[in-house]
């Protein structure tokens, strides 16, 4: 679902930057919704252990 696709990305001050005027001296950080989160690492997880089952890892 497109709702579990979108984030939100705001800016955070970097600690100790001289001049805030600057687009350097922020960070950006996305919101994303919780459950596609818990989704994605769930698959993550299936997958990993799906190829570590079929040998497909080093």
């Amino acid at each position: 679902p497109t709702c579990l696709k979108e984030s939100i990305i705001i800016a955070l001050r970097k600690e100790g930057k001289k001049d805030y005027s600057l687009l350097g001296s922020y960070r950006p950080i996305a919101l994303e919704n919780i459950l596609a989160k818990v989704i994605e690492k769930r698959v993550a997880d299936m997958m990993a252990a799906a190829a570590e089952r079929h040998e497909l890892l080093p």
